[in-house]
């Protein structure tokens, strides 16, 4: 049922207002229709948005930039799973074995090479600098803070 038709009903109910086509009350309920139907719309879009497991477009994107610093081009599904397994993140993973986790997050083939307090990534990807800088910042957060990460 539209905007208008449930307005419509509710003001018949009263039985004060003769609600004809080409009248003013008319008139305004089909304005006041068509900016509900647009903001019922927008809320419908931001509910969707909102969550990972219904995100399409703006979310994803929301999600991956504050989470992972970049977007992928990769499936709704590989993306929700990206951003899932960033979400679930804890304490415990500030380990080698956690950063093998951020790698599989960020879709990173590659091996960890440990060599003293420093961590080389050996990155079989083929990312443009700027994206491959922007994933090394990333997960040097989760490093412990005596280690360095670099990418090779």
């Amino acid at each position: 049922m539209s905007e208008y038709n449930k307005m419509r009903d509710i003001l018949n109910e009263t039985g004060l207002y003769n609600i004809e086509e080409g009248s003013l009350i008319y008139a305004e309920l089909q304005a006041y229709s068509a900016g509900l139907e647009l903001i019922f719309s927008q809320l419908r879009f931001i509910e969707q948005e909102a969550f990972v497991s219904t995100a399409k477009t703006t979310g994803l994107l929301i999600y991956e930039k504050t989470l992972l610093g970049h977007s992928t081009d990769h499936s709704y599904e590989g993306r929700r799973s990206s951003i899932l397994s960033a979400l679930s993140l804890t304490n415990h993973d500030f380990t080698i074995e956690g950063i093998n986790k951020l790698l599989g997050i960020y879709n990173i083939n590659g091996t960890i090479i440990q060599s003293g307090n420093d961590l080389h990534i050996r990155c079989e990807n083929d990312f443009d600098i700027s994206t491959k800088s922007a994933i090394e910042e990333n997960i040097a957060k989760y490093a412990p803070m005596f280690t360095s990460i670099t990418f090779e």
